[in-house]
């Protein structure tokens, strides 16, 4: 069962940070759920590290920044 059959139910914004070279999840899947939140209207931020593996050691600072950002805008 995937979750993408309620994506419409989404009413809360939705971030994604993924790495391209992560070995534990495909970056695939984050590209299609990034889609198919957007299709089904749900307000997504998504950020894409180019080489980065899972836990985004070199990217983990940006990441944080990144998180931060989002809870700024959308929890004021």
């Amino acid at each position: 069962m995937s979750s993408r059959y309620f994506f419409s139910r989404v009413t809360e914004p939705v971030l994604i940070i993924h790495g391209t070279k992560d070995q534990s999840c495909d970056i695939s899947w984050a590209r299609a759920t990034h889609q198919a939140l957007q299709r089904n209207g749900v307000d997504v931020t998504y950020v894409e590290y180019p080489g980065a593996p899972h836990y985004m050691y070199g990217e983990w600072s940006d990441s944080i920044k990144q998180v931060d950002r989002f809870l700024t805008k959308n929890l004021g």
